[in-house]
């Protein structure tokens, strides 16, 4: 998988993602956990770990494990991120 890539944009990110999808993975498990968020004034951050039990189009098996760091605003509608990062603390074979 690759790293360092840097989307801008509702629009951006879903072309990214529905590409990804659909080219490299056959299927994806992908287990978040509860966030932990600090609120104030209409603005949040927070903190997201993650996991995924996925197997890419080759057949073999890929596991990540990850945070995602977030920053989020109130709007009419509701939350929205402004701002994500994953950093990823492993990255590799089922059996680590």
């Amino acid at each position: 998988m690759e790293g360092g890539v840097t989307l801008n944009g509702r629009t951006s990110i879903v072309d990214y993602m529905r590409d990804l999808f659909a080219t490299r993975f056959r299927s994806l498990f992908i287990t978040l956990r509860t966030p932990l968020l600090d609120v104030q004034q209409g603005k949040a951050s927070g903190r997201t770990y993650m996991s995924a039990q996925n197997i890419l189009a080759d057949g073999s098996a890929f596991t990540p494990f990850g945070v995602y760091y977030e920053h989020f605003v109130e709007e009419e509608e509701g939350w929205r991120f402004s701002w994500r990062l994953f950093q990823t603390l492993y990255a590799g074979p089922a059996d680590l």
